[in-house]
């Protein structure tokens, strides 16, 4: 009997000190893992930025057409013009 109580002893100092690892892990864990809402705020967040990211991208894309055909009328221009210079020119 007497040399039981060294045995449960250190069984209970082994849990009592594993239960303390435990608690502290799930301490961290839950410091460091987001909550169910904030994953849900920052995922709309997200699609909030990409629905703004695809509306600037077309923006961008119509202002790109327009200029590339402001650009073609131009080289058209310069053309008409061009040969109009040219018999002006070998006078």
């Amino acid at each position: 009997m007497a040399g039981d109580w060294p045995v449960a002893i250190g069984i209970l100092m082994v849990a009592v000190i594993w239960i303390q690892i435990f608690v502290d892990y799930r301490r961290k864990l839950g410091k460091i893992m987001p909550t169910v809402s904030q994953v849900s705020t920052r995922r709309n967040e997200i699609s909030k930025e990409i629905d703004n990211g695809e509306s600037t991208l077309s923006s961008i894309q119509s202002k790109m057409a327009y200029a590339r055909s402001e650009l073609e009328e131009f080289e058209e221009r310069r053309i008409e013009l061009q040969e109009q210079f040219n018999p002006m020119e070998m006078c």
